[in-house]
């Protein structure tokens, strides 16, 4: 095994390494697999910071990541791609008692002022589709487009998830699009016609 000799022993290490390899020491430690806000307490490191690491040693093969999975797992509307389709399609009253408590946050890009989701969820009913950029969980992305009935009411959602190290911000736009034309794909196959009625006269 490779030495390091002469002054070189007595340099402080690099603090970034030495966080790096404590994160590997704790899962060899467990010796299952952890969560990143499991490995963070453990490692006594924010977890952001622990995030950052874990993609570098990940990137270097030193760690796997599972897929995301969040069956069954509850989690605050305003976090996720399907919630804000939720508060987007509320009534405004309902969104006023909703927003009138205090915003949740899980990460550091949570969504947290009202005025700030307001605009969010304007965006969200005008585009059709709703994001979550590492606001439920650092490291995740999502997207969601509504699917609605025949009479246009949202039934269900289409969504894509997944780490933002393969989720890149410039692919962005080419989920918005494929979530929103699966979303109207299966619309239309419920039998709902986007299309607008034709004029026509009818009796009264």
């Amino acid at each position: 095994m490779p030495r390091v000799t002469g002054g070189a022993r007595t340099r402080p290490p690099v603090q970034s390494v030495a966080r790096a390899v404590g994160l590997l020491q704790e899962l060899a430690r467990l010796g299952r697999p952890a969560s990143l806000a499991e490995l963070a307490a453990s490692a006594g490191l924010e977890r952001t910071t622990a995030w950052r690491l874990l993609t570098t040693l990940e990137a270097c093969g030193l760690v796997d990541r599972e897929s995301v999975s969040w069956i069954g797992r509850e989690f605050p509307l305003h976090t996720s791609s399907p919630g804000k389709l939720v508060l987007a399609s509320l009534p405004p009253d309902d969104l006023d008692r909703f927003l009138a408590e205090p915003l949740q946050a899980l990460t550091e890009r949570t969504i947290t002022d009202a005025s700030a989701l307001r605009r969010e969820l304007a965006r969200v009913r005008a585009s059709g589709v709703a994001a979550s950029d590492e606001e439920f969980e650092l490291g995740c992305v999502g997207f969601s487009a509504a699917v609605n009935d025949w009479a246009g009411r949202p039934i269900a959602i289409v969504g894509v998830a997944g780490p933002s190290f393969r989720m890149r911000r410039n692919r962005f736009p080419f989920y918005r699009q494929e979530v929103l034309r699966s979303a109207r794909a299966a619309a239309v196959a419920l039998g709902y016609d986007p299309a607008p009625p034709a004029a026509g006269y009818h009796l009264s």
